[in-house]
Formats: C-alpha cells, sequence, structure tokens
C-alpha cells in the first residue's frame, strides 16, 4: 500500500512542476508551438531539396568535363590527355626542326591550315588520342588479370622521381612539370599506371611468348648487313687543336704552324717512329698523357667528326693518315676492329629485343581492332584541347 501511495504522490508532484513551468512560460512570452508552421517547414524542405539537386547537377557537370573519353569504360582523364598531347607536340616540334625555335617560328608552324593534307593542330590531337587509347587499354588488360598499381610500384615511382628531382634540381624539375601540364600527383600517378604497363607487359610475355631458335646463319647475314653497326674501331689519335683557349680561331699563321707540325708527326710515323710516346708528348687533348691516344670508336655513338669516324670504319690495320677538319688537325691510326665473333651476343640480344617487341606491339595492334576497347570520344571536351 505504502508503495502505491508513493507512486501517486510522485505523479502528482510532477504535474504541479509542469504546470508551473507552463505557468513561467507563458508570463515570459515563450509559446509552445513550434518554432516553424508546417507550411513553413515544408517550404524550406522543397528549397533544400531544388539546392541538393541543383548541386547535384552542378557536380555532374563538372564530373563529366573532367575527361575527354572512355575506352572500355575507363576514363581518358583531361590530365592524361594533357600529357598525352604534350608529348605528341613535343615529338612534331623535333620532327620539324622547331627545337630551340622562337616561340612566333613555332606559333607560325602551328599556324597552317595544312602540313602534309591535313590540319597540324587536329593530326597531332589524333595521335595523342591513340597513344592515350593505348594506355588505356593496356591498363584494362592489366586489370583484367588482377594487376594493380601496390606498394612496390608506388615506391619504384617515387624513387624515380626522387632521382630525377636530384639530378635535374628543384627548379628544373619543377619547370619540366609546368611544361607538360601536369602538377606532381597526376605525374606521379601516370608514372605510376606505366609500371603497372610494365608488369602487364612481362606477365603477358611470359605466358604468350616463345622464342624462336636464332641459328648462326642468321646472326652472321645480320652482321654482314651492317658491319658498322655492331663493330667497335679502336684507333690512337693525336689531335691539334685550330683554336685559342677562349674557342676563337687561330690566325693564318698558327694554322699553318699546326699543320706543318701535324706533317711532321705524321711523317715521323711513317717512318717507324712510337706513336704513342708522339701523342703522349704532342697531342692536345686533356687525356692524350696517360692514354696515348687510345680510342673505342662505333659508328652509331660518334664521338668526334665524320671525317674521322668515316676513315676509322674504311681503313685497315695499321693505315695511317692526317685530317684536316674544321675541329682540327687529326694524325689518326687505325690500330684494330671488332668482328663476327665479338658481335655475336650483341645481334643475338638485337634480334631476340626486335623480335619480342614485333609480337607484343602486334597483340598492341589487335587489341586497338577489338570494338570493345573503341574510344568513345566527349567531342565538346576534346575541341577545347590545343597546342600550347
Amino acid at each position: 500500500m505504502s508503495t502505491k501511495h508513493g507512486t501517486g504522490r510522485d505523479a502528482r508532484r510532477t504535474a504541479r512542476r509542469e504546470a508551473r513551468l507552463e505557468e513561467k512560460m507563458e508570463l515570459s512570452g515563450v509559446r509552445k508551438e513550434p518554432l516553424l508552421s508546417p507550411k513553413a517547414a515544408k517550404i524550406i524542405l522543397a528549397v533544400l531539396v531544388v539546392l541538393l539537386a541543383s548541386l547535384g547537377a552542378l557536380w555532374l557537370y563538372t564530373d563529366s568535363q573532367s575527361f575527354v573519353a572512355k575506352v572500355d569504360g575507363r576514363r581518358i582523364t583531361n590530365s592524361e590527355y594533357t600529357y598525352f598531347l604534350k608529348m605528341q607536340q613535343n615529338i612534331v616540334e623535333t620532327n620539324e626542326g622547331l627545337t630551340g625555335k622562337t616561340d612566333e617560328e613555332r606559333k607560325a608552324f602551328w599556324a597552317q591550315d595544312a602540313v602534309e593534307g591535313e590540319n597540324p593542330i587536329l593530326s597531332v590531337k589524333k595521335s595523342a588520342l591513340d597513344n592515350a587509347r593505348e594506355y588505356a587499354i593496356q591498363i584494362q588488360q592489366a586489370k583484367d588479370l588482377g594487376l594493380v598499381v601496390d606498394d612496390s610500384i608506388r615506391t619504384s615511382v617515387q624513387s624515380y622521381i626522387d632521382n630525377i628531382r636530384q639530378s635535374q634540381g628543384e627548379e628544373a624539375y619543377t619547370a619540366s612539370l609546368n611544361d607538360i601540364g601536369l602538377t606532381e600527383a597526376l605525374y606521379k600517378e601516370i608514372l605510376q599506371n606505366y609500371y603497372l604497363i610494365d608488369a602487364f607487359k612481362s606477365r603477358y610475355m611470359a605466358d604468350n611468348y616463345k622464342q624462336a631458335e636464332i641459328s648462326e646463319d642468321t646472326v652472321k647475314a645480320a652482321y654482314e648487313k651492317d658491319t658498322k653497326q655492331y663493330d667497335t674501331v679502336t684507333a690512337r689519335i693525336l689531335y691539334l687543336k685550330k683554336s685559342k683557349e677562349d674557342g676563337t680561331t687561330l690566325d693564318d699563321t698558327a694554322l699553318a704552324a699546326q699543320k706543318k707540325k701535324a706533317e711532321e708527326i705524321l711523317a715521323k710515323i711513317k717512318a717507324g717512329g712510337d706513336m704513342e710516346a708522339l701523342t703522349k708528348e704532342n697531342s692536345e687533348t686533356s687525356t692524350a698523357k696517360e692514354d696515348g691516344g687510345i680510342n673505342s670508336l662505333t659508328y652509331a655513338m660518334q664521338p668526334y667528326e665524320p671525317e674521322v669516324i668515316d676513315w676509322a670504319f674504311a681503313a685497315k690495320q695499321d693505315d695511317v693518315a692526317l685530317l684536316d677538319t674544321s675541329y682540327g688537325y687529326f694524325v689518326i691510326r687505325m690500330e684494330g676492329r671488332t668482328g663476327l665473333d665479338e658481335a655475336k651476343e650483341a645481334i643475338r640480344t638485337d634480334m631476340v629485343n626486335t623480335a619480342m617487341a614485333d609480337f607484343y606491339n602486334a597483340a598492341i595492334d589487335d587489341w586497338m581492332k577489338d570494338a570493345k576497347y573503341n574510344v568513345v570520344l566527349k567531342n565538346k571536351v576534346f575541341e577545347k584541347f590545343t597546342v600550347q
């Protein structure tokens, strides 16, 4: 009974407290009605719905303008396309001899209506799009094999970037990024994708490529087709300058003296003189005193003027001559030349690398023909791009 009576008293006390609270609220002007009427709440809700819809539409529009095309559902972002466009532009300008030219000369080239029958800007944009498509296809192929950008790739890319930054210097590194229109984050992302493509290529070749046997006759035929490509000529070279220390050309008297000196040295060598000793004593190169003028010459990487290389690769063992070039006087003797035996390994390596590249490029060509990888182009976005 006491418990029941206690509960009743508690209820009555609570009711009285609530009544007093209501009286205080009325006296202070505080109303019990809701802050917003149902009508006002509906209006605000409608405004919020419209605002959210507008923000959503704005986001969708902005997002739709962030990529230039899709390949198999993968976007080619504006940043990626900017990179490929700049790379292709640089290639064209190099091929057209525009490297180092003024901005006016470059602009004049790109302003032409047609180069080889096509507008140069449209042509370079198409080539850039093809390259971006090829890039996107290989990324999709990698993902189809379950390959992704992992920590190993991220570490390798970061190491590569750190080395570039260190070798170029911060200012030059930043300028190179600006030149291709990328932030470091976007550049890093593209590099990571290229490392992913390399990983895919290695897997694809391991799974699909089988190297055919390369016979001795095949190696020999490749060597004999162009021996200069593989041979190294050893030559002893004594060099006399035609210029002063400041780079200006010697006067006629000094030039005549240098030529006479070279002719006298040549005569001594032909008479049986010690060319090594004569070179160490007379040659005007910084290393002659140590190496006696011995040089290893390859045709592809010419360290000297063409006349010197051409003579060396045409000469026979122990031939000696004086070459008068615009750069200076060269007294040169052919000391030796490698042959097929020394070249075999390099030839086989070249042939294997060529065969592998041909195989993989053929696979890319097949993928490019596959309708699955057709480009879905956003024309309005594409049209906004141009060369800079």
